[in-house]
Parts: C-alpha cells; structure tokens; sequence
C-alpha cells in the first residue's frame, strides 16, 4: 500500500468513526430530550381520551340500550312480514333440479332433498358459515332435512330483507310443480 492509499484509508475511517460517534450522540440527544416530550404528549392524549369517555359514556350506554331494543323491533316487524311472503312456515318442501337438455322444452326433476319452510329468528342452528353468509332475522330459509327426516344444519335462504330472492333453489310444496307454484299463481293473479 503506497503513502497516498494509506492517508485515504486512514480518512476514511476517520470519518466511520466520525459518523458513528454523531449517530450516537443524536441517540442519546433523542433519548434525553425528545422521548419525553412523546412520553408527555402520550399521557396527554390518553387523559383527553379517558375524559371523553367519561364524558360521553352515558349517553351511549343509553343510545346502544335504545338501538338494540330498536333493533329488536324492527327484527320482529320483519318476522312477520315473512310469514305472508311465501310458504307458511314450517311447511315441507321439495327440490326441483332443472335438467340439462337440448332442446328448448325445460325439463325438471323432483329431488328426493326435503326441507322446511322457517322464518330465521336468531334461535335456529345452522351450519357453521361466515356471518356475511347468515340469514338476517325475518329472512325466510329452507332447512334441509337429513334422509331419516331430522332438521339438518344445511339451509337456502329464500327472501332477505322482506323481499324474495329472485335466485334461489326451486324449493316447492308437495302439491306444486315448477309450472304451477306459488310464483306462477301470483303472477297470473296481478
């Protein structure tokens, strides 16, 4: 190494050690004088926000106290309403699959799935879904039943918010056919 690269190499380290001891102090500086005025403003925020719930607390207890029983209204308006919408509950219904076909005739065919007729009310069990998927109460859902005739975990929901789903598996009485059903009739009748 010549004269030359050793006074560079020397200059160099020179100013690492520079650096470092500068980042060092900065740190020290920052520990020394800033963090407490963070540590202040934090404790500062936090009275502000615990005064505020104080504040407010009651007003709120009393607002979620009226919402809910609000709520549980307007859930029982809905419950109602879906007892005229469609079948009445607890009525069995089965599925109809439409075939496949080529030609231009629809074709159906009666499933052996059986279900029944409810209005979902929030007691009712149901298969382990995302809560998006779950009926809202006063939805009406069909409830599968399992083939030795017990209520199942499995559902359709037909209606939600107090409106029929304009998809939705064929689900009819005994007595109707995918050409003669409760639909059909309604809209022979308008």
């Amino acid at each position: 190494m010549t004269k030359e690269e050793k006074t560079l190499f020397d200059i160099n380290n020179k100013i690492a050690d520079v650096l470092k001891d500068k980042q060092t102090d900065i740190q020290l500086l920052e520990k020394e004088l800033y963090e407490p005025l963070i540590q202040k403003a934090k404790d500062v925020k936090n009275k502000i926000s615990l005064d505020m719930n104080k504040k407010y607390e009651s007003d709120l207890l009393r607002l979620n106290s009226e919402q809910r029983k609000a709520k549980e209204i307007v859930d029982n308006i809905f419950i109602e309403k879906a007892k005229d919408l469609w079948y009445a509950p607890e009525t069995p219904v089965f599925l109809w699959e439409r075939l496949r076909s080529w030609s231009k005739d629809v074709n159906w065919k009666k499933e052996k799935a059986k279900g029944i007729v409810k209005v979902y009310d929030g007691t009712q069990i149901l298969a382990s879904v995302p809560s998006y998927r779950l009926p809202k109460k006063g939805d009406i859902i069909v409830i599968r039943l399992k083939n030795n005739g017990e209520i199942g975990l499995k559902f359709d929901i037909i209606s939600s918010y107090g409106t029929m789903n304009n998809y939705h598996p064929m689900w009819l009485s005994e007595t109707d056919t995918p050409t003669d059903n409760i639909k059909t009739r309604a809209e022979k009748n308008q």
